[in-house]
């Protein structure tokens, strides 16, 4: 079989198929990892400072913008409000579920629970 000189070649790649595979590998990893840090961001999970929840849900959303901001910054401003972590505000609710599951019914540790919150 010989080659016709006036037929154009197609122009081969010097790259291995291992190699072309793994640099694919590498960037689907690179942008796995980068849109797990930028979602984790953007949900508030990175960072030292818990941040203030405010899920009334469609209460909050029937206010206007300049009402929840004003209803936002009083709470913020109360020196007993504490803000909790996830992990506190889990472990919180799990003492809320064993105190309501209980076969006897502890008024005096809900109210404390409660008040704590």
């Amino acid at each position: 079989m010989t080659t016709d000189p006036e037929q154009p070649q197609a122009p081969r790649s010097s790259m291995r198929p291992g190699l072309r595979i793994l640099l694919f590998a590498s960037l689907a990893l690179n942008l796995m990892v980068a849109g797990l840090f930028l979602g984790a961001v953007a949900s508030g999970r990175v960072g030292d400072k818990p941040r203030m929840e405010f899920n009334l849900g469609p209460f909050m959303r029937s206010l206007g913008e300049e009402d929840r901001r004003a209803i936002i910054a009083d709470v913020r401003s109360q020196p007993e409000v504490r803000l909790l972590s996830p992990r506190q505000r889990r472990a919180e609710l799990v003492e809320m579920v064993s105190l309501l599951r209980a076969d006897d019914f502890d008024v005096e540790a809900m109210t404390a629970l409660l008040s704590r919150q």
